[in-house]
């Protein structure tokens, strides 16, 4: 867990009786801050890191378990294609085709972490970025995004709001990926019929939170 991680949720994780580990974060603002000293800890070849909004389909989960073991030396780390998903008030779950999205929103998070040298950027990798080093794992193999469901609207703005103090012109950057609402046409937004992923829709709109990670440094 986060070292900023508030001390009621990780009393959830205990009253669950969920074992967890404290990594520190060393830039305290955004979470690429915590992957040094989490992998300080862990003694495993590989991480695969991912945010709790976010769910791999089973295809992915396959693909990464087959990438892993047969990954030569030279390769340093796996991208997986990211689909960002909505809930419709009808209950119907859409994904976004906005043009950035359409070459997958590769995300580099199966990292051969002992290989790396990490560096606690925003909206980077987190670590030094070679694509030699780089595969991206097939398109198909999914993993979903439930930002725009499991946090309000409001959350969302105030995590831009954030992002903008800490570099200049990232809130009309990044404006589009985080509040769709806003442009709603440039989505193209198209159905997405996996059950597993309308039920998880459904349980994070049950809980979504009007706070997100942001709020603790406004």
């Amino acid at each position: 867990m986060d070292s900023r991680t508030a001390s009621e949720e990780l009393q959830i994780l205990r009253d669950s009786g969920i074992e967890y580990r404290l990594a520190v974060n060393e830039v305290h603002s955004f979470g690429e801050g915590i992957y040094r000293d989490m992998c300080r800890q862990l003694e495993c070849e590989w991480v695969w890191v991912l945010n709790t909004d976010e769910w791999p389909s089973p295809e992915l989960v396959e693909a990464v378990q087959e990438a892993v073991e047969k990954a030569p030396d030279e390769v340093h780390y796996f991208g997986m294609a990211r689909r960002w998903v909505r809930l419709k008030p009808s209950g119907q779950v859409q994904y976004s085709r906005l043009f950035r999205m359409l070459r997958g929103d590769y995300q580099w998070r199966i990292i051969r972490h002992r290989s790396v040298v990490f560096e606690a950027v925003i909206h980077t990798p987190g670590f030094q970025f070679d694509e030699r080093r780089a595969v991206k794992l097939p398109k198909s193999s999914l993993l979903y995004h439930f930002d725009w469901i499991a946090h309000s609207f409001e959350a969302r703005r105030r995590k831009l709001d954030l992002y903008e103090k800490l570099h200049n012109g990232a809130k009309k950057k990044f404006a589009d990926y985080y509040l769709p609402e806003q442009r709603e046409w440039l989505h193209f937004f198209k159905s997405v019929n996996v059950p597993q992923v309308t039920a998880l829709a459904k349980e994070m709109e049950g809980v979504s939170s009007v706070r997100s990670w942001a709020d603790e440094f406004q």
